[in-house]
């Protein structure tokens, strides 16, 4: 009986890279957007908080359905690549809208405007998280090689 066969060091940088900027951007949310957007935006803490609680529940149904989505999709890429490619663009767009809000709008458009903004940049992120963790686990059978990938993709965040 043969072992499954191992993976290098650099497939699995390959794989981890990616993930650095999309990690950075979501640490960025994370550690900062409250505050910019209490402070710099106005936006009431009360009506982030909600927003940031209304986001996070949300993502408790939305992973297991880009879950489901990613292991039933059938692409001449992987079931796992197209998700992630296709999460580029609104990860940026929604970055983008996060940060950037137009000058003039008032104070309700203003709380729409990074509702949606944040509620979309959980969603885009957890369209690229969620595959790009099942395709680590996919890339080799052998366990040590299974300890690299991992082990590289939470060193190179």
């Amino acid at each position: 009986m043969s072992s499954p066969p191992a993976l290098s060091l650099s497939q699995s940088v390959l794989y981890a890279l990616p993930g650095a900027g999309v990690s950075f951007i979501y640490t960025l949310f994370l550690v900062m957007y409250l505050k910019f957007a209490t402070d710099t935006l106005l936006v009431s803490p009360i009506a982030m908080g909600w927003i940031f609680l209304a986001s996070k529940l949300w993502n408790a149904l939305a992973d297991p359905l880009v879950g489901t989505g990613s292991d039933r999709t059938l692409s001449r890429m992987g079931r796992r690549k197209s998700w992630l490619l296709g999460s580029a663009l609104p990860i940026v767009l929604f970055t983008w809208m996060a940060w950037s809000p137009p000058a003039a709008l008032g104070a309700a458009a203003e709380v729409t405007w990074v509702a949606i903004a944040v509620f979309g940049f959980y969603s885009a992120f957890t369209a690229f998280e969620v595959p790009h963790a099942a395709l680590g686990a996919e890339l080799t059978q052998d366990p040590a090689s299974r300890n690299r990938v991992f082990g590289t993709k939470y060193f190179v965040r």
